[in-house]
């Protein structure tokens, strides 16, 4: 399963491909799908706010991404550094975080077809 949240152009491709997009603020399907135990990626693309914000908001991920115990991944691009840094700080194990300098729809999907 791919939940993406954000509106960047990956996610915008993504949907296009009839994955959808789940808001910001509404992570209930990520924490539903963790407790389903079902394989999770989660794609992080154009999430927008303050950096106090990201910052909450990559603890959070994290926190749930954490918590899952199905295979799980959490990809983030390098361009938005507090809210990498955020899960850099929070994530356990660290080899749940994917970091991507550029973030592109073959490499998730790539990703995805791993778990």
């Amino acid at each position: 399963m791919i939940e993406i949240i954000g509106r960047g152009p990956t996610a915008r491709a993504l949907k296009e491909l009839g994955h959808e997009t789940v808001g910001e603020a509404n992570l209930e399907r990520v924490m539903a799908a963790v407790a389903s135990q079902v394989p999770l990626l989660v794609v992080l693309d154009g999430v927008e706010g303050l950096p106090e914000q990201l910052d909450a908001f990559g603890q959070r991920v994290a926190e749930i991404a954490s918590a899952a115990t199905a295979p799980t991944r959490v990809i983030v691009d390098q361009s938005q550094p507090v809210l990498w840094q955020s899960l850099r700080n929070w994530i356990y194990p660290p080899s749940l975080l994917v970091e991507v300098e550029r973030l592109e729809k073959d490499l998730v999907l790539a990703e995805a077809a791993s778990l």
